[in-house]
């Protein structure tokens, strides 16, 4: 609220949370670490998990830049990046996963390529986060 006549708007710090619970508008999107693949689901906070979960991968079998490409409606989304060696390594190096690296698209309700046809042997994390999250439009 801007008071009347003033030039200063008056807020109060809140979780950020809030405006999702309170309003039910969108307020952006949480980063977690995980140790181990397999920590990414055993960490997750929400009760009942993640509803719908995405692994990138330049071997995965969706293309986001397909119009035919939908977004499900979701609560909780999760958006799995793999690292310079990909999601594939990160199975393979991970004990307590029970699955071989060549079915690592079985962990994911969506196993997406974000930039087919790259041009480069790997695109940096932080370059595939920006591409992806620019594709994904629920």
């Amino acid at each position: 609220q801007v008071p009347k006549g003033s030039k200063r708007v008056r807020g109060k710090a809140v979780s950020p949370s809030e405006p999702r619970t309170s309003a039910g508008l969108y307020w952006g999107y949480t980063v977690r670490m995980a140790s181990s693949l397999a920590e990414v689901w055993s960490g997750c906070e929400y009760p009942g998990g993640y509803d719908y979960s995405i692994g990138t991968s330049e071997n995965g079998d969706i293309r986001l830049d397909d119009a035919s490409y939908a977004l499900p409606p979701f609560k909780h989304l999760l958006i799995v990046f793999g690292g310079v060696s990909g999601l594939e390594t990160a199975v393979e190096d991970t004990e307590d996963m029970n699955i071989p690296a060549s079915r690592t698209s079985y962990l994911f309700d969506a196993y997406v390529n974000t930039c087919p046809n790259q041009g480069s042997r790997t695109i940096r994390t932080e370059e595939a986060f920006l591409i992806t999250m620019s594709l994904l439009r629920p």
